[in-house]
């Protein structure tokens, strides 16, 4: 595992995401691949338990979203990259897969939602990226892109009405040709 230098609150991939960004002309690209590295350096194994593993996960995520804010990058992008890297580092497949991108779904809003950045965008990037993820794995990208979709939206009932609204609203078209479904469905103006 990473050493977490919680003295100063900052983790290692914050730094990485910062420089990679900048240096960056395709931000998804470099997220992803900083924290698909971040990952296989830090997840060793099946010999960790799952919940360890998300514990880990979740870290790179926040400190990848504070790096992110810091960069001065597209939170959308930076969203997507994340998911991206999130199933490329994890190498999981199938539920598991589901599981990590859910996960990764609603850690990812949660975090933006904290630090005040655009729910909005950051749905649609990590939905964006569940799906692009979902192609290269060939599992069914609508199905991914909903269980995304479905988590970012519980994540925002947790920080309010405002993000959830947010959150909704940014699901209403559907991204990359897929139109999402929530478990709870929208409402009849919602529809319209």
């Amino acid at each position: 595992m990473l050493d977490m230098n919680k003295q100063h609150g900052t983790h290692p991939v914050k730094d990485r995401i910062v420089r990679s960004l900048r240096r960056s002309q395709d931000p998804a690209r470099s997220v992803a691949e900083a924290v698909s590295e971040t990952i296989l350096g830090s997840v060793k194994g099946l010999d960790r338990g799952m919940e360890s593993s998300f514990v880990s996960v979740t870290d790179i995520i926040r400190s990848s979203i504070d790096g992110a804010v810091e960069a001065g990058a597209d939170l959308a992008e930076v969203a997507k990259g994340i998911s991206m890297g999130i199933l490329k580092g994890t190498r999981e497949t199938g539920e598991a897969a589901q599981k990590a991108v859910t996960h990764a779904a609603r850690t990812i809003l949660y975090h933006t939602g904290k630090i005040g950045g655009n729910v909005a965008a950051a749905t649609r990037g990590v939905v964006r990226g569940s799906i692009h993820s979902a192609r290269t794995l060939g599992l069914d990208a609508a199905k991914a892109a909903s269980a995304a979709a479905q988590s970012m939206l519980d994540a925002a009932e947790d920080l309010g009405a405002a993000a959830t609204q947010e959150v909704r609203e940014s699901l209403r078209e559907p991204i990359e040709g897929i139109r999402v479904f929530l478990g709870r469905p929208f409402s009849e103006k919602d529809r319209n």
